[in-house]
């Protein structure tokens, strides 16, 4: 992730280790966005009662049998879930759930796709690492107020309401999110149209610096912090 801080007008730099739950790993029926796979959950209540049952409704990939849960459909899942109050915001699941195999707590979200406690908390280990990393780079910038460019097919598909809900992405960025689609690979291609490019290329990296979050005494308060789901999420 890179921040352009207009104090300095550098390019602050930093990785944080989020894993491979958003790729469908360490996720128990994770996969790719490929055709049958889940890319958003939503909770609908059954009659207009109070108490009225909840219903899991998912969009899969290819309109036809679900078949497991990827990045986008974790992220929305636990969203919705929050939302419905099947979570809490320590990531428990306090109702709706039946018993896995192994005895622990999961949420059938589709005939053969479940979500487990184990899963959720795979996820949040995920997004506090985002959260925190951006909280870093915003820290004593004047950029809280900026644009937040998404790239890659992870970012690019995000429900920006799914990501704001669980604390993925800082509330100072609602409404200011823009995906851009497969942006290393668009610059990449930049680079073989000529020496136009190479140079706009080498500025960039001349104006940028490095920030190593292990050094970085706040970060891991941080990612404490953002392990929990936002106490507000109306």
């Amino acid at each position: 992730m890179a921040l352009f801080n207009p104090l300095t007008e550098k390019i602050n730099c930093t990785s944080s280790a989020a894993g491979p739950a958003f790729e469908g790993q360490t996720i128990t029926c994770g996969m790719a966005a490929v055709e049958g796979s889940i890319a958003e959950v939503r909770i609908v209540s059954e009659g207009t009662q109070a108490g009225a049952a909840k219903k899991i409704v998912c969009n899969v990939i290819g309109g036809g049998e679900a078949k497991g849960l990827c990045g986008t459909g974790l992220l929305s899942a636990c969203a919705s879930l929050y939302t419905a109050g099947m979570i809490d915001e320590n990531g428990t699941i306090v109702c709706g759930a039946t018993a896995a195999a192994d005895g622990t707590k999961q949420i059938v979200l589709a005939e053969h796709v479940v979500l487990t406690q184990k899963d959720i908390r795979n996820f949040q280990l995920a997004k506090a690492a985002v959260a925190s990393g951006i909280e870093t780079l915003l820290d004593g910038s004047s950029a809280a107020a900026s644009v937040l460019y998404l790239a890659g097919g992870f970012g690019t598909a995000l429900g920006e309401d799914d990501a704001r809900v669980t604390g993925l992405i800082p509330p100072s960025f609602a409404g200011k999110i823009v995906g851009v689609g497969n942006a290393a690979l668009a610059g990449a291609t930049l680079m073989l149209f000529g020496s136009k490019w190479r140079k706009v290329a080498e500025e960039i990296a001349s104006c940028s610096q490095n920030e190593d979050l292990a050094q970085d005494s706040a970060f891991q308060s941080r990612y404490i912090t953002a392990l929990n789901f936002p106490l507000h999420h109306e």
